[in-house]
């Protein structure tokens, strides 16, 4: 198994563990409080 992703489970913890509807989970992503992860290769 691979470790998780940056942000992989952030709606899930904001869903679960914080109550917010997808309508709150939109309002903090828009506002700019989450930041977006950009994938990137692994070093070989």
């Amino acid at each position: 198994t691979r470790s998780p992703l940056l942000g992989e489970h952030t709606d899930e913890i904001l869903r679960e563990v914080l109550g917010f509807d997808e309508r709150r989970i939109g309002e903090v992503r828009d506002s700019g409080a989450l930041g977006l992860v950009v994938p990137r290769m692994a070093a070989e």
